[in-house]
């Protein structure tokens, strides 16, 4: 059966129906891997290690230099980060000298870094697995 006719003029084609759907299906999934580029390529590998080493609240010894230093500046613009102190400025930049420091004393991943993390890690697993 391709078609079905009912009451008051109505006709219902199923293979245009199947056509539309496959259609919106394959604009579905195409969207989906222009999301997941965008959540893979959000952040480089750099930061992305970093923020990773925040989470764990295990980031010692660190040396706030100009790149670690733009990382948590961008880190915490797009709200994945807090500092705990008043900002990049109160942090020694010296990790490791007098005494070693855990950078994440200063720094605080946020409940939307943490999301971010848990997402990118199954968007990395559904690339892995050939995308399904």
């Amino acid at each position: 059966m391709g078609s079905a006719e009912f009451p008051g003029g109505w006709k219902f084609e199923f293979r245009e129906l199947e056509a539309k759907t496959r259609k919106m299906h394959q604009e579905i999934e195409a969207t989906r891997r222009r999301i997941d580029n965008l959540i893979i390529t959000s952040i480089s590998p750099r930061t992305l290690g970093n923020l990773k080493k925040i989470a764990s609240h295990d980031f010692k010894p660190y040396f706030i230099g100009t790149g670690l230093s733009r990382e948590l500046s961008y880190l915490e613009s797009i709200g994945y980060i807090n500092f705990r102190c008043k900002g990049i400025d109160d942090i020694p930049k010296n990790g490791h000298e007098p005494r070693e420091l855990n950078l994440a004393e200063f720094v605080e991943i946020t409940p939307f870094g943490e999301e971010y993390l848990a997402l990118r890690d199954v968007v990395v697993k559904r690339n892995a697995d050939g995308g399904s």
